[in-house]
């Protein structure tokens, strides 16, 4: 195994070297890739007999102590609920008639099933991009809702 993995270094190594060679001389390349790493630009100053580039030093990140609980305890509660298994309130039921139909089938046939499965997965395609905008910031979530709220509003009456 360790020769193996040698072997594969190796491979890569020279596959690198080959892809550098390449693009160290292809115009498409230097025309779309932008290098602005601090070595990069200290070492082009030095190549082009610049004058000596100076970056403020860089400070180690400070750790700020953070409770989800404490800023969102209530909110956090809320959506658990919503969420729950059994009876969410967060049902999208606009979405997902079938599972309110006053006769459910006993034994539904392939097409009812594709239906009932469909709706199952746009439901919890919904729920899905709902989390994801309110684990992203606490700015998307409020610009999402009101939207969210007329359209369900708008399916209850």
């Amino acid at each position: 195994m360790g020769e193996k993995q040698t072997k594969e270094n190796e491979e890569s190594d020279t596959d690198q070297a080959e892809a550098q060679k390449v693009l160290l001389n292809d115009s498409l390349f230097k025309a779309l890739v932008v290098q602005r790493s601090r070595a990069y630009v200290k070492k082009s100053q030095e190549q082009n007999g610049g004058s000596q580039v100076i970056f403020p030093t860089r400070e180690q990140p400070q750790v700020v102590q953070y409770s989800m609980k404490i800023v969102y305890g209530r909110l956090l509660e809320m959506v658990e609920k919503a969420f729950a298994k059994d009876k969410p309130l967060f049902s999208l039921a606009m979405y997902y008639p079938l599972a309110y139909a006053k006769k459910p089938a006993d034994n539904p046939d392939v097409k009812e099933s594709f239906d009932i499965n469909r709706q199952k997965q746009l439901v919890r395609l919904i729920r899905i991009l709902f989390l994801k905008r309110f684990e992203s910031s606490g700015i998307c979530l409020p610009i999402f809702l009101p939207g969210a709220v007329i359209k369900n509003a708008g399916f209850c009456y």
